[in-house]
């Protein structure tokens, strides 16, 4: 499985969520190519695309969760809550954006992810987190 990244987001939140994204991206794919998942899940992507969008913009971007088994993408579009994303600490922003990806791993449930690999992705997840390279990235945001 590979994970990749992006984000539906208002110019406000942009540098600071791009930091970290680019960060923990790079991480949980190096991560990735440690563990072993189903095979079943082989050449699969994990999307994941950050809705952050300010309330003075009057838009709505609804959260979505689907599967292509045609292009074998899990794609997960979740909101992250704007006001409390740009007024947070740089530890609250990862801890923000990561609770939304773990929230993605907990959907993957509906696609018979078994239990077993979402427990290895929940890991990659809190060890990536945790990696200098993404905190790094957080603490430049502020």
């Amino acid at each position: 499985m590979t994970f990749w990244s992006s984000a539906e987001i208002s110019p406000e939140a942009l540098t600071a969520y791009t930091l970290i994204r680019k960060a923990a991206e790079t991480e949980i794919n190096r991560r990735l190519g440690r563990i072993s998942l189903d095979q079943v899940w082989d050449n699969w992507t994990w999307a994941f695309i950050a809705i952050v969008i300010s309330p003075a913009l009057n838009v709505d971007y609804p959260e979505r969760v689907r599967r292509n088994s045609k292009t074998k993408d899990l794609e997960f579009r979740l909101k992250i809550d704007f006001t409390e994303f740009v007024s947070a600490s740089h530890e609250r922003k990862l801890e923000l954006l990561f609770e939304q990806l773990h929230k993605s791993v907990d959907l993957m449930a509906k696609w018979k992810l078994s239990a077993d690999d979402r427990e290895k992705l929940h890991s990659v997840l809190n060890i990536v987190m945790k990696s200098p390279s993404v905190r790094r990235a957080a603490s430049e945001t502020t």
